[in-house]
């Protein structure tokens, strides 16, 4: 395989191309998506919140993957960093996940219970405790779970370190070329339509996140990859951060080094419409200010979305099209885009270079998923 096209220049579509240029296969193309399309990558709060995800949702479905993609992320930040020489700041108190009530605490600590029961940290924190804690938080908690394995990362820094990796390794980034759609030859995949004309290709990665469904719209598939919207809100000010990443009912808050806390996010089922909203910011500040003394006061600095790209059964589809040789996916990462980001190239090089699927992995083949 010696020319190959990556649709989607989001943290998937960057990783995979990192990883595919650097293991030498072939000559690589990645097309990102139009200003007005930026997808979910570019407006992430940067969550490495494998743990986080599971108690939230008291779902382990993603849990043992999620935990093993977060080692990955680890060491793949690591290697851009020494590649690049850009430092990939990450957050690494933990996350507390706090409950507003009795019977919510329970809960999470059952899902702590059975987190432990896996071999992983998660330490039930009593309302006492989590003032300790964390002083800042609203007195009337209480209380929650601490997971200090769990983290988050600079998205724009990491995005910035992929860029520049991609340069190391001679990847082509191609900004103002629209892709208008695959181009299929007695079912197998050999070039892209494009708005400077065709081009030809010997395979292509499709990792344009909410759009594949659309994209690939002239192929039956057996799921759809549908748009979630997710706003979240930055502010400043002089009071200081709490210390660790905060999920609670309605929101999170993620701390920066600079001072800023993040808060988010929506999850809002509105198509492909990317608006920022007044209720979206004003639903994330009530949620705040249930959580957080004084955040209220703090300067408001930025606000902005993105569409998550949910699959129907929430995991990713990572592999290769059924029935279209030389077609691959990588889509569907939902709210673990960041999270997941390293492993999914991993994932795709093993495909790509070894033609074999990393036996963990084997689930996320988009094969059964397509008609």
């Amino acid at each position: 395989m010696t020319n190959l096209a990556i649709i989607g220049g989001g943290v998937i579509g960057r990783s995979i191309a990192y990883r595919l240029a650097a293991a030498k296969i072939g000559t690589i193309r990645v097309f990102e998506q139009s200003n007005e399309q930026r997808g979910a990558s570019f407006a992430a709060a940067g969550m490495v919140a494998a743990q986080a995800e599971a108690i939230l949702h008291d779902d382990d479905t993603n849990l043992q993957f999620n935990v093993r993609a977060r080692t990955h992320l680890r060491n793949f930040t690591d290697e851009l960093t020494q590649l690049t020489h850009r430092p990939i700041p990450w957050w690494n108190h933990g996350i507390l996940v706090v409950a507003a009530d009795d019977i919510r605490t329970r809960g999470l600590g059952d899902c702590a219970v059975r987190q432990r029961s896996l071999g992983l940290r998660a330490d039930v924190i009593d309302p006492l405790r989590l003032m300790t804690l964390e002083p800042m938080l609203q007195r009337n908690l209480a209380g929650g779970v601490l997971l200090p394995d769990d983290s988050a990362l600079h998205t724009g820094l990491y995005m910035s370190a992929l860029e520049a990796a991609l340069g190391r390794v001679g990847v082509v980034i191609e900004k103002n070329v629209s892709v208008h759609g695959i181009e299929l030859i007695d079912d197998r995949f050999r070039g892209l339509r494009t708005s400077t004309g065709r081009m030809g290709f010997d395979a292509a990665i499709v990792c344009n996140g909410a759009w594949l469904s659309d994209f690939l719209s002239n192929i039956p598939l057996r799921t759809r990859i549908r748009p979630t919207r997710g706003q979240i809100v930055e502010v400043g000010g002089k009071q200081d951060c709490p210390r660790h990443i905060v999920f609670a009912p309605g929101c999170y808050l993620v701390p920066r080094q600079d001072n800023t806390l993040l808060i988010g996010a929506t999850m809002e089922d509105v198509g492909f419409d990317e608006s920022v909203t007044l209720g979206g910011v004003s639903g994330l500040g009530t949620a705040a200010a249930k959580t957080l003394q004084g955040v209220q006061e703090r300067p408001l600095l930025a606000v902005r979305s993105g569409l998550r790209p949910m699959s129907d059964d929430g995991q990713p589809m990572i592999g290769q099209v059924w029935g279209i040789p030389g077609l691959f996916v990588a889509a569907g990462h939902g709210r673990d885009g960041i999270l997941t980001s390293a492993i999914t190239a991993d994932i795709m090089r093993s495909i790509i270079a070894d033609n074999e699927v990393p036996h963990w992995a084997t689930h996320l083949s988009p094969s059964p998923r397509f008609a």
